[in-house]
């Protein structure tokens, strides 16, 4: 009897054994990768050049290193960043939107058609996109802490010149259009033109490298402005943006996570924070230099308005030249006295711009312009 139990319950030890490892065995159903944590390859050529008074870096996957041929679409990618930052660079500091920077927050300015035009255009922009698209910004203090006063000045503007002029730029930017003037109700709000040209600047190279075959990524990467745009999943649709103080993650994410007011977490966020990876659950914009690239919760990011909808060469062209030539305006200005020079042919001193260059190593915010 008892040989007979020992039996049994050996036999039934085995079964279950048996069971046991059957069960384990049992084919389980991995669990899709989530796109947003896939990785792409990471070799890649890039070129370095300097426009806009800062440094840019274009990368391009998908082509053996030091070949003639990178080496062309490098340089016909930083060929065009560079035609665009001459066309803009030489003329910004005496240009229109340096006198309003200065002093449309005390007064109104009369600006020429050619840049009402634009500023129309961003008007347009900026309701079609439920106030995402922005021209305007506000400079960061050392601090990195936003410098917009919380009360607005919109009390102060009288009825009849608010029915007369459009709203612009949340309640702190308005024009209007007989006499075509801008006047700004915030001392802090500034106009981002030129943010909004190395933008197009940039949008224009990856149009380049887009044209380019044989390529599985592209990205330009440049310091203090947008940071960088490409196809880390080979989809034209997705870009793939990153801050300037990580680069050389654009070929590991997609994109990164929610931005905090217009621009992405900066150095000041903790490493977890800034490890976050986008998520697609969560509705999220991203605006610099007048570029929006804005997501709708539970899709994936398809939709951008970028800076080549706003103006196209023609139009910086027209732009630009008209600004530095002042037969055209018929006004000149030094934009360091704001002392308007009338009707003259001689060219002004070399004059300060609000440019300022953030060193790659800085750990500040960058800045919008």
């Amino acid at each position: 009897m008892m040989k007979t139990t020992k039996t049994l319950l050996m036999v039934y030890a085995a079964f279950a054994c048996l069971l046991q490892t059957s069960c384990s065995s049992t084919k389980t159903v991995k669990k899709p990768e989530r796109p947003w944590q896939k990785v792409t390859q990471s070799v890649y050529a890039e070129g370095a050049g300097y426009a806009f008074g800062i440094r840019f870096v274009i990368r391009i996957w998908g082509v053996e290193k030091s070949t003639p041929l990178t080496l062309q679409i490098l340089n016909r990618a930083k060929a065009e960043i560079q035609r665009v930052a001459k066309m803009a660079d030489a003329t910004y500091a005496r240009s229109e939107v340096s006198r309003i920077n200065q002093v449309a927050f005390k007064e109104s300015v009369t600006v020429s058609p050619e840049l009402y035009a634009i500023l129309n255009t961003c008007e347009q922009m900026y309701q079609f996109s439920d106030h995402k698209f922005d021209v305007t910004y506000v400079p960061y203090g050392v601090d990195g802490k936003n410098q917009l006063n919380t009360v607005t000045e919109w009390d102060k503007i009288p009825n009849s010149t608010a029915k007369s002029m459009r709203l612009f730029g949340s309640k702190n930017m308005l024009l209007d259009q007989n006499p075509m003037r801008v006047r700004l109700y915030n001392r802090r709000l500034k106009v981002n033109l030129k943010g909004m040209i190395r933008g197009y600047a940039i949008e224009s190279a990856l149009k380049v490298l887009a044209n380019e075959k044989g390529l599985t990524g592209y990205a330009v990467i440049a310091e203090g402005l947008v940071g960088a745009a490409g196809t880390a999943l080979q989809e034209p649709a997705l870009l793939c943006i990153e801050h300037s103080s990580a680069l050389g993650s654009c070929a590991e994410r997609v994109v990164p996570n929610s931005t905090v007011g217009p621009f992405l977490l900066g150095a000041s966020a903790s490493l977890e924070r800034r490890g976050d990876l986008f998520n697609p659950k969560d509705s999220w914009t991203y605006r610099s230099g007048g570029v929006v690239i804005a997501g709708k919760r539970g899709e994936w990011v398809q939709f951008a308005m970028t800076i080549t909808s706003v103006m196209d060469d023609g139009q910086l062209k027209t732009f630009f030249t008209r600004a530095m030539n002042p037969l055209l305006t018929g006004i000149y200005f030094n934009s360091i006295t704001g002392q308007e020079i009338l009707g003259t042919l001689e060219p002004l001193a070399k004059v300060a711009t609000d440019d300022v260059v953030v060193p790659s190593n800085a750990s500040a915010l960058p800045s919008p312009h």
